[in-house]
């Protein structure tokens, strides 16, 4: 038995630069057993920084904040905040069109 589509939009505000949040837990609180309705589901972020685990990285990790925690701060160590990356130097940005005024906030670029 096929079930018609279901949509739910969220609002998530970390408290902190790095944070994993539990979305299923917050599609539960919101809408109740609307997941088990379905056999996948398919998230999406506005943002473009943010991003979801594959369901088997997390099924390894064992669903542990601790093992995610070690496995971010492997990246965090390679890559570190405020870095002196390639991308944040906005007049290097060759896909940003000449009449667009860009300005940088909290590391991000955004086109007025």
């Amino acid at each position: 038995m096929s079930s018609s589509p279901s949509e739910i939009r969220l609002t998530l505000e970390p408290a902190r630069r790095f944070e994993a949040i539990d979305v299923t837990k917050r599609v539960e609180a919101e809408a109740g057993d609307l997941l088990a309705r379905h056999q996948k589901a398919f998230y999406t972020s506005l943002h473009t920084t943010a991003g979801y685990l594959h369901h088997s990285l997390s099924a390894r990790l064992h669903h542990r904040s601790d093992r995610l925690d070690l496995f971010f701060n492997a990246f965090r160590a390679l890559f570190p905040p405020n870095g002196a990356y390639h991308h944040d130097q906005l007049h290097l940005r060759t896909e940003l069109s000449r009449s667009s005024s860009v300005r940088s906030s909290l590391g991000t670029a955004t086109r007025t």
